[in-house]
């Protein structure tokens, strides 16, 4: 890898003041067929190597890579198994035995399935490394992408290790792992252009500080790599809060002189850093240094050596490679360790928030590192498809219409509404109720939908006519059509029932979601030392620890606190790996969807010790519109963060203060749920409900004993998200009932 970091340095340092896109004509280059983003990649070839890669332009010319021919390609990039004859592809015919320590070896040294070919491994920039034979021979592949002689030559050892012994692989991968951190002080860059690392660290996370909209605006234009993390730019301003904190508290500065800094930041009109995300950065930096300090902050600091962000140069700094982990920054202690820190502004954290289609192809690509079997995921992939809820929502849409224009009493209701909406002057500038008179009047608009021939204005033009008619039975074709998403959660369900090997994956996607083996250090990450979780959350920020996560999933009397500390107690990394799935598979057995919140909320729960519901996430499809693409969902609950601040998953120990602070915040996500609107009604009449029941608390004080009883009243979530499921048309209490049992044998 140093090899590799070498050249690009030099490249920098050099005095290349031309493109070799300049010089270079467009026929000439040879596609590849990637692409980072909606830049395409083109051949190139490694002069000091000779090894071709694929890669952008920018690429290719930061790096000094010259434009390969069609000689310098191989003739296979991506080998294939073939029979004797090199006819057609041939079947890995092996046990699943087998199949699980090629999983259980491959994602120890940092590779996952390939998309393309579920025989082919392939590292995080899709290089392919490794595939399998016919008889379950690992074989190396001859060019693995851009990788150095280096770490091609590592990952060829490997490799030879497991096929020369497989009763041998854990050995052989927890050797790897130990080369990996041994070697890691020997691959710092030099004093010299460390200092110079950690000084373009500091200005990226200073520049992240003062970004304004104007800057966001430019970066997006931006081409090729910008030096910045992850997240949206609020988000990576309130993580260079933390890093900023940390380095002037290593300069001796207070924490009032810290916060009057960053608040002249905070309160210039145009900057993304808002003043809550830096108490939140703020109160993260007093937490994790807490935890670095074994609960004295001051200790913490003094023992913090290097503080860097996850951008290149930081991780170069202090010697982290691809670490795999939601690590935001990193400090190197003085006894050499290296922590990363996952900073979250508060309890509100989300698995899944984006576009249901992105949000699924994600968890698919998850399902295939765990190694489950190709036809299940195509399977599942293929019923909670978005063509699914098109095809419902057509076929409700085409019913709906043609009910309005056969009924004469729900066509003059309909008729009504419109001529109601058109001498109220707000109602009549709403550009989708226009739909009806451009299509030459309410039958030829409902024609459109009987014929098949609408769009996505003639659906909001039909739902919003029928939403705000003030008849029942327009109503109630409306609800109709915005329950198709309760249904579409449905769908998802009873998939997890059809393959339970996908259930059991998305059990895994869970524990990823609360950085369970990380913070646990199961994964024996080589580039880590050590993980930390930190919420910045009022007053002083929490950790969700080790400690946390073992009273989570089981109390210091039951079965999980025991196996974790034959973890401890052993050396051997046989016996360590054949321990880590033990861990691994008692937490997932404590998961589960309570069949009787979850058929109506979606709530995923761990039982946790005394047989209490403890509610983690929530899941939840969801359009903003009638018509428009819906979101996926799944959002950590509020319950979590409450618990860390209480010191206990048990409620019978929280103050009647801190009872009371929970519900009042309970009632604000409520009213701004309902406010936002867009609910299918059986959900906003269960979060009415529920707003009901927290204000009777409230103005009775009512003291809880029994924390069960708050979440069966509750249905506690983090974003009041409730959804209903359909059960005349897709009863799922059954198929939950069976995951649950199986789940909590």
């Amino acid at each position: 890898m140093m090899e590799l970091r070498q050249i690009v340095r030099d490249q920098k340092l050099s005095d290349f003041n031309y493109k070799l896109a300049d010089f270079i004509s467009e026929q000439d280059k040879i596609p590849s067929g990637k692409k980072t983003g909606d830049i395409p990649h083109f051949w190139y070839k490694n002069p000091k190597t000779g090894r071709t890669v694929s890669s952008t332009d920018q690429n290719a010319t930061d790096r000094g890579y010259e434009l390969a021919t069609k000689e310098d390609l191989p003739n296979e990039r991506k080998p294939k198994k073939v029979d004797a004859k090199g006819g057609d592809e041939v079947k890995v015919n092996i046990s699943d035995e087998e199949k699980e320590k090629i999983n259980n070896f491959s994602a120890e040294i940092g590779l996952k399935r390939s998309k393309a070919d579920p025989d082919v491994f392939v590292d995080e920039d899709d290089n392919a490394i490794m595939t399998i034979g016919p008889d379950g021979t690992l074989l190396a592949v001859d060019e693995p992408g851009e990788l150095s002689d280096k770490e091609a030559k590592k990952y060829e050892e490997r490799i030879n290790d497991f096929n020369a012994g497989t009763d041998d692989v854990t050995t052989a991968v927890a050797t790897f792992m130990s080369t990996e951190k041994a070697s890691r002080e020997n691959e710092l860059p030099s004093a010299e252009e460390r200092k110079k690392l950690f000084q373009q660290d500091a200005a990226n996370t200073d520049k992240a500080l003062s970004f304004t909209k104007a800057d966001v605006a430019a970066q997006k234009e931006q081409k090729g790599k910008k030096d910045v993390g992850l997240g949206t730019p609020e988000s990576r301003a309130g993580e260079a809060v933390t890093h900023k904190a940390m380095r002037m508290l290593k300069e001796g500065k207070s924490y009032e002189e810290i916060r009057s800094e960053l608040m002249k930041i905070a309160k210039k009109k145009d900057t993304v850093l808002k003043e809550d995300w830096v108490d939140a950065g703020l109160r993260s930096t007093r937490a994790a240094l807490r935890a670095i300090g074994d609960g004295d902050e001051q200790r913490g600091i003094d023992n913090i050596e290097d503080i860097v962000w996850d951008t290149d140069q930081g991780r170069e700094a202090i010697g982290v490679g691809d670490h795999g982990t939601s690590a935001d920054m990193f400090v190197k202690t003085k006894d050499g360790k290296r922590i990363g820190i996952s900073l979250k502004k508060d309890g509100k954290v989300f698995l899944a928030n984006k576009g249901y289609t992105t949000e699924m192809d994600k968890f698919a690509d998850k399902l295939r590192e765990s190694g489950i079997p190709s036809d299940q995921i195509d399977n599942f992939m293929e019923e909670t498809s978005i063509g699914k809820y098109d095809d419902s929502l057509r076929e409700n849409l085409i019913s709906s219409a043609t009910n309005i224009l056969k009924k004469k009493k729900l066509k003059a209701a309909f008729e009504d509404a419109i001529d109601r909406a058109s001498q109220d002057d707000k109602k009549a500038q709403d550009q989708y109720l226009n739909r009806v008179e451009e299509a030459g009047g309410v039958d030829e608009f409902l024609k459109k939908f009987a014929d098949d021939n609408y769009n996505a204005d003639d659906v909001k033009a039909l739902s919003r006519i029928c939403q705000f008619s003030g008849d029942e039975n327009l109503v109630v074709l409306y609800d109709g059509m915005r329950n198709e998403d309760a249904k579409m959660m449905q769908r998802m369900l009873g998939s997890f029932n059809d393959n339970p090997a996908v259930a059991d994956g998305f059990k895994e996607f869970v524990l990823e979601g609360v950085h369970f083996e990380s913070i646990l250090d199961l994964d024996q990450n080589p580039e880590l030392d050590g993980f930390l979780t930190i919420y910045g959350e009022e007053p002083d920020g929490v950790e969700l620890s080790k400690d946390n996560l073992l009273d989570l999933f089981g109390s210091k009397t039951k079965k999980l606190y025991e196996i974790d500390e034959q973890w401890q107690q052993t050396d051997d990394p046989k016996e360590k790996e054949k321990i880590r799935k033990q861990i691994a598979k008692e937490a997932e057995s404590k998961i589960y969807i309570d069949y009787k919140d979850g058929a109506k909320n979606g709530i995923i729960k761990v039982k946790g010790k005394d047989g209490s519901d403890y509610p983690l996430f929530t899941i939840q499809t969801r359009s903003r519109g009638i018509g428009t693409s819906p979101i996926l969902e799944i959002a950590q609950t509020t319950f979590m963060t409450n618990s860390l601040k209480n010191g206990s998953f048990d409620a019978d120990t929280w103050s009647p203060q801190e009872r009371r602070t929970f519900y009042r915040n309970r009632k604000k996500e409520l009213s701004e749920n309902l406010k936002e609107g867009g609910l299918a009604p059986v959900t906003k009449k269960a979060l009415k409900k529920e707003l009901a029941a927290v204000e009777n608390k409230l103005s009775t004080n009512e003291s809880i004993k029994y924390f069960g009883s708050i979440l069966d009243e509750l249905k506690q979530n983090t974003l009041g998200y409730h959804w209903m499921k359909a059960e005349e048309d897709y009863p799922v209490d059954q198929f939950i009932r069976e995951i649950n049992e199986g789940s909590l044998n």
